[in-house]
């Protein structure tokens, strides 16, 4: 490397001399500056050739022409996303805005903002990198220094900077395969620099934190950890070890890493994101006092007011000394410029009365937040959450469903509540309709045995409040509205150069409604004035004036005219909630009325009672809602049910006495029951306490025994989980795997009743839905086979689109465009890693050709496609090498189905055609293969499988059909798992293969060039070779000359010195 430098130094110092001559000169100056110009241009622009001047050119023009643009581009870019971010303040905020999210389930696309300096260090690399080996110089000391500058792979010294800014960009753009990828190739080509090779591996070491590759991230980081690096590099491992930390919960090992990186940020709204992540950090781990000083640091730094807020509230969750915070928080409430955090501001002060126990002013201070929120955001939510709690606990399941149902719409999937919320949510949803019909007829019959005039004051006092609180509402709405106005106001009053500017946008550009902050002011302020402070709810236009939960009562029990008589006046009056008569015609006074109202509480109590117990696993409660049913209701014909019930809810208990009693009860009073009848069997109790594991246990018996078409046993099994787990949410599954045998033995007549008798029992399962296809099948006059094989994982017979008509048909053109297909599973092939080990593949075998890869769906197949290639062979060629490669089979962690396509072939599985008849068509049009299934890639792991009993995956019927028998190599031996050393060499060995490979993917004019440079190469080298030993001879003759004077001038000096003694 020294050597080039001096050779560059010379050159630059020999190319400047003339110039500065030049600068003196005022004749033809324009002249010599443009032939000195053309020179260097023509010395320099090939890559070709490997001379002083070359490395010089390419050096200069990388480095202040493409670098330097794409540097600015890449800072740029960065900058602004950090400035645009919008952090949540309620969760653990992210080291990095653009990092990635690992609950987020959405398959990322390649690109991104980076994509512009991706694009100029790919022309970088392809136009200026410099692999050509240079002229030896023979003047030059053979040392070990120039020698391995000799065998180095790179001679453009800037080169290696292009490498790592492509790999940085494709961090930020969230692509870390295609980032691995590119570290990893700079790696190997700089491995003499041992900068370089660390700063590619710490920024992998990021990209294996953000894809959740510790083990991998871990081992770089091991190695760079006793490394001695340079400041700017340590600075960067320091950050990126913290974000790994960071990702892996570490906290406590993260923070001093962090606050290091703390103190290197540059970036004032970077170093503000990273200080409040630090008090986080040690708000978690418990360290109230240090996280109290971090969120004071960032009042210091510049800090916006909703940044500040953010830390205010932060402080008040670790702050001692309640009554303090509590007086400075509702001082923050009545700040003007405060109304749009009042929610926030509530629901902090809640939070300090809830630490303290005091749930009466906590749910008061929630309710306030819920009230005054204007957002109906995240903070909202929050309080609805604690008020949810807090009825939850107190058993109102009425009054929490309807804060659960809100705040599951609205808190985001990584809020740590979440899952809860969801949970309740749903199983309130199902429970509370019973407990509210149930609530409402207790009132209705209460009220009707009442006298009238007492019905009357307890009507007349629920209008009152009705009034109030539609008054209250009122009042409410117009200050929100009052509030937003004054908002408005403020926001319009901005200097006169600011509102020309606002106008002459305006007039300019169309912003996006919700872009526009005036816009979303003024819209706020007009949805309150016309409709005003709606509820979240579905049909919210619809909502009428709110009723209490107990008074809410039904129109089905109205036993007035829908205009009633009133019986003072003797005039129609209209039903609304104001009016008396609206609640005293829905009272059950009549028989028929209280039996209907008795008929709604029955049915509730069990059904509430099913839900309590399955859903909400609230077992206390399901109890107390079942007894209730049998003391009220002791003569109701779901009373068999209800002993049932109760004798599983007891038995969960461990009651035995109970469990016997209601046992007892069941075999005297119902001895013809199906419960009865199960309960005989003296194993009855046991299953019943192992029942998930029994049931799953026999299921799994019976997959297996249907994968190997063991048709009897199937029925047999099936017979068994009928007597004992008749009502488990495995029974759907049985019954179609108990339908799906008769297939397997040609019976469609006894397949066709068994699908019936599924589509009767389970209308609503997916083994219905599956089901329902087959049925659809025999309608069509289709003809079972029988033997038939057991339904497989893919289907490949399912057509794609509508049945393609006949007249289309597969080309067997193969000189067009191709492209190779991987086909997977999505429930079994995590698709980062899929993308990983093809571009892995790529990088490490084509250094002259790239590919597009890409997923891409056919119907509901997952599908990464792979191109271009410019014909079958060419792709054939091309799966041979991925298919043999030991490397690639090692990364990939399932069975996968490779496909190679036209382009005009895949438009027409696109438009019907099933990917079976494309397989036909493959092995007897394309290979001349005689079969209609297709070979699968098999990870290495999957062939050193040892021989032990797994468990059956259950069946996933709506992605199956009739299947194929897909067969499978043989599995050769598995390969040690490589470690990155290994890797690296591993790529090494397949990177000079990929070289001697090239040519078979090249078209023939590619090869034919390539053969003439070689040609020419060749001839070269047998000229210089030539050369140097003309050289070497003539300096050898030059040397015996020179001896030979010598030896003379020796014998001279003797003879004087003999004449000169005589």
């Amino acid at each position: 490397m020294m050597a080039d430098v001096f050779q560059s130094k010379s050159l630059l110092s020999i190319l400047l001399c003339p110039w500065l001559f030049v600068l003196n000169m005022h004749a033809h100056s324009k002249h010599i500056i443009a032939a000195i110009f053309l020179i260097l241009l023509c010395a320099g622009c090939s890559t070709k050739k490997n001379t002083p001047a070359t490395r010089v050119y390419h050096e200069l023009t990388t480095r202040y022409n493409i670098y330097f643009n794409a540097e600015e581009a890449y800072n740029e870019t960065l900058k602004s996303i950090i400035e645009n971010h919008n952090d949540n303040y309620y969760e653990l905020l992210p080291m990095y805005p653009n990092s990635s999210d690992v609950n987020d389930t959405i398959v990322k696309q390649p690109g991104g903002p980076f994509d512009r300096v991706v694009e100029k260090m790919t022309i970088a690399i392809q136009e200026h990198s410099i692999a050509a080996k240079p002229r030896r110089d023979p003047s030059h000391p053979n040392t070990q220094e120039y020698r391995d500058w000799l065998r180095q792979n790179e001679f453009n010294p800037f080169i290696d900077r292009a490498w790592l800014l492509m790999g940085k960009a494709h961090v930020q753009n969230q692509d870390y395969t295609e980032a691995i990828s590119v570290f990893s190739q700079t790696a190997r080509l700089f491995n003499y620099d041992i900068d370089v090779v660390s700063e590619a591996q710490i920024w992998m070491m990021r990209a294996y934190a953000e894809m959740g590759w510790f083990s991998d991230a871990e081992s770089l980081a091991s190695t760079l950890q006793v490394r001695k690096l340079p400041k700017n590099l340590h600075d960067d491992f320091i950050e990126f070890y913290a974000f790994l930390l960071l990702r892996k919960r570490n906290y406590r090992e993260a923070i001093s890493f962090l606050s290091q990186t703390i103190g290197n940020e540059k970036n004032e709204i970077q170093k503000r994101r990273l200080l409040f992540l630090l008090g986080q950090l040690y708000a978690n781990l418990g360290e109230r006092e240090n996280a109290y000083k971090t969120y004071n640091r960032i009042k210091g730094l510049s800090t916006p007011y909703e940044v500040e807020f953010n830390a205010l509230m932060a402080q008040s969750q670790v702050i001692t000394g309640s009554v303090e915070i509590i007086n400075n928080l509702q001082k923050m409430a009545k700040s003007r410029k405060n109304i749009e955090y009042l929610d926030r501001i509530y629901t902090a002060i809640g939070n300090i009365y809830f630490s303290q126990y005091n749930v009466d002013k906590a749910e008061e201070n929630y309710l306030l937040a819920e009230k005054k929120s204007t957002r109906n955001g995240i903070d909202k939510a929050l309080a609805q959450v604690a008020l949810g709690d807090i009825y939850f606990d107190r058993k109102e399941f009425i009054k929490a469903e309807p804060r659960y149902s809100d705040a599951s719409v609205i808190l985001p999937k990584t809020n740590e509540n979440y899952s809860k919320v969801e949970f309740r949510a749903s199983a309130l949803k199902e429970l509370t309709p019973h407990l509210s019909a149930i609530a409402r007829q207790d009132s209705l019959q209460h009220l009707a045995q009442l006298p009238q005039a007492e019905q009357l004051k307890i009507i007349n006092a629920h209008i009152a409040e009705l009034r109030k609180s539609e008054q209250n509402k009122n009042r409410d709405n117009y200050l929100t509205e009052q509030q937003f106005r004054m908002s408005d106001i403020s926001s319009q009053q901005l200097p006169v150069t600011e509102a020309a500017t606002t106008l002459a946008n305006r007039r300019t550009e169309t912003v996006f409604y919700f872009y526009n902050p005036q816009l979303v002011s003024q819209g706020k302020s007009e949805f309150l004035r016309r409709w005003g402070n709606r509820s979240l709810v579905d049909n919210w236009r619809l909502q009428g004036i709110g009723t209490s939960d107990t008074l809410s009562f039904p129109h089905s029990l109205a036993q007035s005219p829908s205009h009633p008589i009133s019986p003072s006046t003797g005039r129609e009056v209209a039903l609304t909630p104001y009016s008396p008569e609206y609640y005293l015609q829905q009272l059950p006074i009549s028989s028929e009325a209280k039996a209907e109202s008795d008929n709604i509480i029955e049915n509730g109590l069990y059904e509430g009672g099913k839900a309590a117990k399955d859903r909400l696993e609230d077992f206390d409660f399901a109890t107390g809602l079942f007894e209730r049913h049998l003391k009220d209701f002791p003569k109701s014909s779901q009373r068999k049910d209800v002993y049932y019930q109760l004798y599983l809810l007891n038995l969960q208990a461990g009651n035995c006495s109970l469990v016997q009693n209601y046992k007892s009860k069941i075999i005297s009073e119902f001895p013809e029951s199906e419960y009865a009848a199960s309960m005989s069997n003296p194993d009855y109790e046991r299953i019943i306490r192992n029942f998930a594991q029994l049931q799953d246990s026999l299921y799994q018996k019976t997959y297996q025994a249907y994968q190997q078409g063991e048709v009897e046993e199937v029925h047999r099994n099936y017979e068994q989980a009928l007597k004992l787990f008749s009502n488990g949410d495995l029974m759907p599954k049985f019954k179609l795997l108990h339908s799906l045998s008769f297939a397997q033995k040609g019976d469609a007549n006894n397949l066709e009743k068994s699908l019936k008798e599924l589509a009767e029992k389970h209308p609503e399962s997916k083994e219905n839905k599956f089901g329902q296809n087959i049925l659809a099948s025999l309608s069509e006059g289709k003809i079972l086979a029988a033997n038939a094989s057991a339904v497989s994982g893919i289907n490949w017979h399912t057509p794609t689109q509508d049945a393609a008509p006949d007249t289309l048909r597969f080309s067997d053109e193969k000189n067009t465009a191709y492209s190779y297909l991987l086909l997977f599973s999505a429930n079994t092939t995590k698709k980062n890693e899929l993308l990983f080990a093809v571009s892995d593949f790529n990088f490490s075998n084509f250094q002259i050709r790239t590919f597009n890869t890409a997923y891409i769906r056919v119907s509901s197949y997952e599908v990464l496609k792979i191109n271009p290639f410019r014909s079958f062979d060419e792709a054939n060629r091309y799966a041979e090498m991925i298919e043999s490669d030991s490397v690639f089979r090692q990364n990939i962690s399932s069975e996968i189905t490779p496909l190679i396509i036209s382009d005009e072939n895949l438009e027409l599985l696109n438009t019907g055609k099933s990917i079976a008849e494309y397989i036909v068509f493959h092995n007897t049009e394309l290979t001349n293969i005689l079969a209609d299934s297709i070979k699968t890639i098999i990870p290495i792991k999957e062939m050193q499988a040892v021989a032990e009993p797994e468990k059956i995956v259950p069946l996933e019927p709506e992605k199956v059909d009739e299947p194929v028998v897909v067969p499978q190599q043989q599995a050769p031996k598995q390969p040690e798992r490589f470690t990155i050393e290994q890797r690296q060499v591993e790529l090494e060995r397949k990177a000079e293969e990929a070289l001697r490979q090239t040519d078979n993917i090249l078209s023939e004019k590619d090869r034919e060039r390539m053969l003439k440079e070689r040609e020419k190469a060749r001839k070269e080298l047998v000229k210089q070779r030539e050369r140097e030993l003309k050289q070497r001879e003539k300096a050898r003759k030059e040397e015996l000359k020179q001896r030979e004077r010598e030896r003379q001038q020796k014998m001279k000096e003797q003879i004087g010195d003999e004449e000169l003694n005589k």
